[in-house]
């Protein structure tokens, strides 16, 4: 169990320490390049399960409907995410 905790320690967004008002921008922008990373790589997921499920829907309307559903959800996450992640890049420039 040291060993684990140790390793985590060794990851740099686990690392919390007390910050000046100048490290803050770069913090919250890592955050939010991580959390977009996650979002981004959710959204391909979901339009590789939407891609997949209408082939599968076999032309039954109501799963080829569901299919769409989750592709036009998962490119309109997409979008979203990297809207936030351009405004709050734009926000921690103006920032510093």
């Amino acid at each position: 169990m040291k060993k684990f905790k140790k390793s985590l320690a060794t990851i740099p967004w686990l690392i919390i320490q007390p910050s000046s008002g100048a490290d803050l921008p770069a913090k919250i922008q890592a955050i939010i390049q991580m959390l977009t990373m996650f979002v981004g790589a959710a959204a391909i997921l979901f339009l590789v399960i939407g891609g997949f499920q209408f082939i599968t829907a076999a032309g039954d309307q109501e799963n080829m409907r569901r299919a769409k559903s989750t592709v036009m959800y998962s490119i309109v996450g997409l979008i979203i995410a990297i809207l936030a992640y351009a405004i709050v890049t734009f926000v921690v420039q103006k920032l510093k």
